[in-house]
């Protein structure tokens, strides 16, 4: 799925319809297996290892 913020700053995920479809994502978030083997089906281990690297970024970005 992808991650959008909303005005009040909350985080939505949207497009879940699509997330078996497609094996792309933006490159900055994605696990390192999937970056090193395009064809890799996506399994739950990519998905926490996105999340890490989105609650990290989020967490440099607004945290003061």
């Amino acid at each position: 799925g992808n991650i959008i913020l909303t005005d009040e700053g909350r985080g939505l995920l949207i497009d879940w319809e699509l997330v078996k479809l497609m094996n792309e994502g933006t490159w900055q978030f994605m696990s390192a297996n999937l970056l090193q083997y395009p064809g890799k089906i996506h399994t739950l281990t990519d998905d926490l290892e996105s999340f890490l690297h989105i609650l990290g970024w989020m967490t440099l970005r607004y945290v003061p």
